[in-house]
């Protein structure tokens, strides 16, 4: 991620495709809510977060180092809270679910900037409050 666009690495692109965030047509983010998933983010609470780009949605479920901003690689996931910031000052949709995030089992600090990220809402967005707890 840069200031202005996204590189996506895929086995198909393995030298990558940049998109420029203005390019991004919708953001769905929030917590997965299967007990059994081959996919990883559809797990119940996994954090997830998909925008939609040229026909296709592309997932980011985990950290990916940034070797060129030191801040990024002592500080998970700090890249797309800023991310998720820079798309919504845009003006992207953005559907969003704290469904499941008492089901994140990753450290408390961790799951607060998630629920930013759901939370962020100058865009569309949709909450669910979890009563099932």
């Amino acid at each position: 991620m840069t200031e202005d666009s996204i590189v996506y690495y895929s086995p198909l692109h393995p030298l990558g495709i940049t998109y420029k965030y203005i390019d991004i047509e919708e953001i769905k983010t929030g917590f997965g809510d299967k007990i059994f998933s081959l996919m990883e983010y559809e797990r119940k609470g996994s954090f997830y977060y998909q925008i939609k780009v040229d026909g296709k949605t592309i997932t980011i479920h985990v950290p990916s180092p940034n070797d060129d901003v030191q801040r990024y690689m002592e500080d998970s996931y700090l890249e797309l809270e800023e991310f998720d910031k820079a798309l919504v000052d845009i003006g992207v949709p953005k559907t969003a679910s704290d469904k499941n995030y008492d089901k994140c089992d990753l450290d408390k600090q961790y799951v607060d900037r998630f629920l930013r990220i759901v939370g962020n809402s100058k865009a569309k967005e949709v909450r669910y409050a979890d009563t099932n707890t």
